[in-house]
């Protein structure tokens, strides 16, 4: 389905996202901006940055992700600090992945709904967490 998976990437996205604390009952809600830009690596570097809102809790927050491209279809997704984190193959239309940090394991799916969403799922369980994240990704049409 997505073949070049960088070209695909590259530019603007709106992201509304759902958090679920099922441990504690929380509910939270996370509206903002995806920016993939090249680097001076060759790579894609991934911002985020929106507003948060989780119980009781308001504010910003931001993330960035490193998308290195050993291939056209395939790449590998790197903490800020260039610790792995994940593959990414689309050419499917959807894929999975698995992360353990610590204790806690990181289950994501990925499915290409259309050329201008991606929906990205992730159940993240742990000793002292049980988190449902369900965040879609909509493109910003560019200015061309």
């Amino acid at each position: 389905m997505i073949v070049d998976l960088k070209k695909w990437l590259r530019g603007s996205w709106q992201i509304n996202r759902e958090i679920r604390d099922l441990e504690h009952q929380v509910l939270g809600h996370f509206e903002g901006l995806l920016t993939f830009i090249d680097d001076e690596f060759n790579n894609l570097a991934a911002h985020e940055e929106g507003e948060t809102t989780f119980g009781t809790h308001h504010g910003l927050a931001t993330s960035n992700l490193i998308y290195h491209f050993p291939s056209l279809s395939v790449a590998k997704v790197l903490f800020h600090n260039r610790r792995y984190f994940h593959d990414l193959d689309l050419r499917l239309g959807f894929w999975k992945v698995e992360h353990h940090c610590g204790s806690d394991r990181y289950v994501g799916r990925f499915t290409v709904q259309s050329e201008r969403r991606l929906d990205v799922d992730w159940s993240i369980k742990g000793p002292n967490k049980k988190l449902e994240i369900k965040t879609v990704l909509t493109r910003i049409k560019s200015e061309e």
